[in-house]
């Protein structure tokens, strides 16, 4: 072979080198930027969760929660806590309330998400007892709430003991969510979120007054919705003005 060839086989080979180093070179970079902006396994989860709490509310009213409540009670037990936290906000959703997730289920300083109502703040805390609620999660969360200047939802599946009965409904600036009320909540029922006043002997007045005090100017009564099925308000209260999504 003559130098003339020799040397036209380098060149051709050299040249396809610089190209095949160039595609490799771009290929990396895709595939780095590609792990970057892909969705870790908690951003995966968290977004699975969101998408099937939606069907998780619709099994949910197959249950007729209202009418089978030890039933509904016993699922709700089972499942997943996050799952929880994100039915309660899709129903919120669903009611067509402005709704905030959180990013991660870790790091969230006691607030499982919010919602806000007639412009207010609501933040909100999930909790999935099989027992007894604990009064000192609700005056922990209550703390929360005030330190941010905002109100509060408790939403919980535990039952409440004797001496905290005045519990059931309010804590300071957080309205308690649960048995007979959170059952119309799932079923799509209207619920009032009402603040009522303090009772002088309640744990509120006994154990912090000065947040009873703070929190007797805050009283609030703003259902949060009536299922479309169910045209007459629940004790005659008044409904938002728009029906939730189906």
């Amino acid at each position: 072979m003559s130098n003339e060839s020799l040397s036209a086989a380098f060149d051709l080979v050299s040249g396809n080198a610089a190209g095949i180093t160039g595609i490799v070179a771009l290929a990396f970079v895709g595939w780095r930027l590609a792990r970057r902006f892909r969705p870790t396994r908690s951003q995966r989860r968290h977004r699975w969760n969101q998408e099937r709490s939606y069907r998780d509310l619709a099994k949910i009213r197959e249950i007729n929660p209202v009418e089978n409540p030890g039933q509904c009670f016993s699922w709700l037990r089972k499942v997943d806590p996050y799952r929880f936290e994100e039915m309660i906000l899709s129903e919120l959703d669903r009611r067509k309330l402005k709704i905030v997730r959180n990013t991660s289920y870790s790091g969230d300083g006691g607030i499982d998400g919010q919602f806000y109502l007639n412009g207010e703040l609501w933040l909100i805390q999930a909790k999935r007892y099989s027992g007894f609620v604990r009064a000192d999660h609700v005056w922990a969360f209550e703390a929360i709430c005030a330190a941010r200047s905002a109100r509060g939802l408790f939403v919980h599946t535990g039952r409440t003991p004797q001496q905290f009965q005045q519990m059931k409904r309010r804590v300071g600036c957080v309205r308690v969510i649960s048995g007979d009320e959170l059952m119309r909540f799932f079923a799509g029922r209207t619920v009032s979120l009402t603040l009522d006043d303090p009772l002088s002997s309640s744990p509120i007045a006994i154990g912090r007054p000065e947040r009873a005090a703070a929190s007797a100017a805050a009283r609030h009564s703003t259902p949060i919705g009536l299922d479309h099925r169910c045209p007459i308000p629940i004790d005659g209260r008044p409904l938002l003005s728009q029906e939730p999504r189906n």
